[in-house]
């Protein structure tokens, strides 16, 4: 029934026309590096106070993300990737092994290659074009990862995992950009057609891959736990990020 009520939910926002917001997703700056860069940092600087401001709420230390934008003709060493991340890899991740900058702790890094970010925002997702990608795509994959970081704050200070530390992890990270989401549509910030690349990029990077370790769920699913942090559930349709802890830290 939940999944049946959230269809239709996102058939009536798929055709919903006059969505309030302060800019739409195909104005702005040229679609270029540096636009880019920007609108990765504008994306997690409004992330992070959202996030912030809920774990403070929630009676918890809070530790902040460090992120790393992988500009053109760099090679970002991490601990999650000794061999290097340039600027045109196949996709963003969180590592969480823990950083620190200035003498500053931090609880995990972003990787987000703008050369990737870019394509995205021209249009291409998985090498493939898409008419609903632009600018809420990149938002989407960036604070997709920023809810791992979400997660590795909650298990660090609470010591909870999920049940399926495979799958559940992505759906729940899935979820959490949800629920960002729907805390900008709240806020008058989000267009129709943001919402379309929000949903289009969740279900053009499922997979069927069942046995394999990496598996981030089906398109479906993933559809379903954006949608979850968006709508909510239905004892508690409100955008709550511990929907998606009730729905996928079980």
């Amino acid at each position: 029934m939940h999944r049946a009520l959230l269809s239709l939910a996102i058939s009536a926002l798929f055709g919903a026309v006059g969505v309030a917001s302060t800019a739409s997703a195909q104005t702005g700056p040229p679609v270029d590096e540096e636009s880019t860069t920007a609108y990765i940092e504008q994306t997690v600087q409004d992330a992070d106070e959202y996030w912030t401001n809920w774990l403070a709420g929630q009676g918890l230390e809070v530790k902040h993300a460090l992120f790393k934008i992988v500009q053109n003709g760099e090679l970002y060493v991490s601990e999650c990737s000794e061999s290097g991340t340039p600027a045109n890899a196949p996709s963003a991740f969180y590592c969480k092994a823990d950083v620190e900058r200035d003498g500053v702790a931090y609880e995990g890094v972003l990787v987000l290659p703008v050369d990737t970010m870019l394509k995205m925002r021209q249009g291409s997702l998985n090498n493939q074009p898409s008419e609903k990608a632009g600018d809420f795509t990149v938002a989407t994959v960036v604070t997709h990862e920023m809810g791992h970081w979400v997660q590795d704050v909650l298990v660090s200070q609470k010591a909870r995992q999920p049940a399926n530390p495979g799958k559940d992890v992505e759906l729940m990270a899935d979820c959490f950009s949800g629920v960002w989401a729907g805390a900008k549509y709240n806020e008058g910030r989000l267009t129709a057609q943001d919402f379309d690349a929000a949903v289009d990029s969740r279900a053009r990077f499922g997979d069927e891959e069942f046995t394999d370790p990496n598996h981030h769920g089906t398109s479906g699913e993933r559809v379903t736990a954006w949608a979850t942090g968006y709508f909510g559930l239905k004892k508690n349709p409100t955008v709550d990020p511990m929907n998606c802890i009730d729905a996928y830290w079980r």
